[in-house]
C-alpha cells in the first residue's frame, strides 16, 4: 500500500508538471495531464485512506522517488508520453494482481486496486489517442 500510495503521488506530480512544463504540449495535451494529476491525486487519497483504517504507516519503511526523477528529466511531449505510458502500464499491471491476489483475503483493497487499474487502463488508452495524433503522417 505504501509503495503503490507513493508511486500515485509522484504520478500526481509528474502530470502536473509536465502540464505546466512541457514545452511542445498541444493544450489538448495539457488538460488531459492535468485532468490525470487529479485522478492520480484520488488514488493516492483512496490509497491513504485505506492505509489509515489498517494502521499502516506512511513513514514506516522508506520508498523511492525513482519515478519521478526519472520522468522530471523529459524534455519533450513524446519523451514524457512515452516514459509516463511506461509507467502507468507498470502500475497497472500490479495493480491487477494486487486486485486478484486480495480478492479472498481484503476485498476492500482488492476494490481499491482494481478502481485503479481500470483508471491507469483509460489513461493508457487517452494517452495512446493523444500520442497518436502528434506524430507526423
Amino acid at each position: 500500500l505504501r509503495t503503490a500510495a507513493f508511486a500515485e503521488r509522484q504520478a500526481f506530480e509528474a502530470f502536473s508538471w509536465a502540464a505546466e512544463t512541457i514545452a511542445d504540449a498541444s493544450e489538448e495535451l495539457r488538460v488531459a495531464w492535468r485532468t490525470m494529476a487529479k485522478e492520480e491525486e484520488f488514488h493516492l487519497q483512496l490509497l491513504l485512506g485505506r492505509m489509515a483504517e489498517l494502521g499502516v504507516g506512511v513513514a514506516e519503511r522508506p520508498v523511492s522517488d525513482r519515478l519521478w526523477r526519472w520522468l522530471r528529466t523529459s524534455h519533450t511531449t513524446a519523451e514524457f508520453s512515452a516514459r509516463m505510458r511506461e509507467a502507468e502500464a507498470r502500475g497497472k499491471a500490479a495493480e491487477e494482481s494486487f486486485r486478484l491476489s486480495l480478492a479472498e483475503r481484503d476485498p476492500v483493497t482488492a476494490a481499491i486496486f482494481g478502481r485503479i487499474a481500470d483508471d491507469e487502463a483509460e489513461h493508457l488508452a487517452l494517452g495512446d489517442r493523444l500520442a497518436g495524433r502528434s506524430r507526423p503522417g
